[in-house]
């Protein structure tokens, strides 16, 4: 076992490495899938220890957590009520558009949310929210 230690900047900075180590894993998928999956592990990893850092973040924070949904709404409006009840974390959250959730998820970015907690309230997986920080970080 080798011991790496990584000083990152911030949240962001840590955010895009994840989504590095995501992006390499896709791409070694198929010629060393045990190479994928120690990435993937080591992503979800660092992911677990920066959701950590925030004391203030409770391990289960929505009473009824919803699962990701296996396709996305395809409409181009955005329900800006529906983007703010999300955010606002009134229960039960609405189905989101893609489109909303990645609104959603740029707001509670902002007031600091963990990506457990973006990914429950918006309905989709931690990895979609640590590409689109990754991707609004490059932007």
């Amino acid at each position: 076992m080798i011991r790496l230690r990584l000083d990152l900047t911030g949240p962001d900075t840590t955010a895009a490495l994840i989504n590095l180590l995501l992006t390499a894993a896709d791409r070694t998928e198929r010629r060393n899938p045990e190479l994928a999956d120690e990435w993937r592990t080591l992503a979800n990893g660092i992911g677990d220890g920066l959701d950590a850092l925030d004391p203030d973040t409770p391990e289960h924070p929505d009473p009824a957590p919803r699962k990701p949904y296996p396709h996305w709404i395809n409409d181009p409006e955005i329900d800006e009520l529906a983007v703010e009840r999300v955010v606002r974390g009134h229960l039960p959250y609405p189905q989101l558009t893609r489109a909303e959730a990645l609104a959603a998820s740029e707001r509670l970015t902002q007031q600091g949310a963990s990506s457990l907690v973006i990914a429950e309230r918006t309905g989709v997986v931690r990895r979609t929210v640590h590409r689109w920080r990754g991707q609004s970080e490059t932007a």
